[in-house]
């Protein structure tokens, strides 16, 4: 069998080059940008990643215990479980080049964990090499307290739509009460007295209708903004 030695160096020379410009791309993303191969290995990891955390990337290329150690211990079972989904789609055709995404926290350098989301696909393998997992591990922390806040002032304002139609309920309530004590037999109204308390009965349930549809309402856009939170 004849090989052409001098297309064997060309597709090197391109898989090289690929190769570089994958490292120059990821090394531009804000986000920390990393690749691994089909063993678990980590063969690429941005400045972004020390720049966070504080942890060098040399020390983390060379002990991936360090990349380990930098996940909130609540969210390592799931990170890890995470890794190993990677690798089955490394050695699956038919997985290659899907998605995968999940969210963790991770240690920064000052100490505090953050919300990270990590977005990470398997691509096919390069000539005479084996395939790989590169992912971006995003900073959205921001994104999380955005989410607290939001559930914490719609939490806030069910209590005080509760508190209010409450108070303005009972008293119009009061108000149907003695209306109807008018229009009973013991007391002796005139017809254009009886059309004055309809016209005041109807103007009250109306107002305690608005009060429930307005209360029905707010908790269902509550409801829906909290699936929204939620699904994301």
């Amino acid at each position: 069998m004849t090989v052409d030695i001098n297309e064997l160096k060309l597709a090197e020379a391109k898989a090289l080059a690929r190769e570089h410009d994958i490292a120059t791309y990821m090394e531009l993303q804000p986000a920390i940008a990393w690749c691994m191969d089909d063993e678990g290995k980590l063969l690429f990891l941005s400045e972004q990643w020390e720049t966070y955390t504080g942890i060098p990337v040399a020390d983390a290329l060379k002990n991936p215990d360090l990349m380990w150690s930098a996940i909130h211990p609540d969210d390592l079972v799931k990170a890890k479980e995470s890794h190993e989904s990677n690798l089955l789609k490394q050695s699956s055709e038919y997985d290659r080049g899907k998605k995968n995404q999940f969210e963790h926290r991770l240690r920064g350098k000052d100490g505090i964990y953050r919300y990270h989301l990590d977005i990470c696909v398997t691509s096919p393998p390069l000539p005479n090499c084996k395939p790989r997992t590169m992912g971006l591990n995003i900073d959205v922390d921001v994104l999380h307290k955005a989410r607290r806040e939001a559930l914490e002032a719609i939490e806030v304002k069910g209590r005080f739509l509760t508190n209010m139609s409450h108070e303005l309920r009972t008293p119009l309530n009061g108000v149907l009460g003695v209306l109807d004590l008018l229009s009973g037999e013991e007391y002796q109204v005139n017809d254009e007295q009886a059309a004055l308390i309809k016209i005041a009965r109807e103007s009250t349930e109306w107002v305690m209708s608005v009060i429930n549809n307005v209360l029905e309402l707010s908790k269902l856009v509550s409801y829906l903004i909290s699936c929204i939170f939620f699904l994301r």
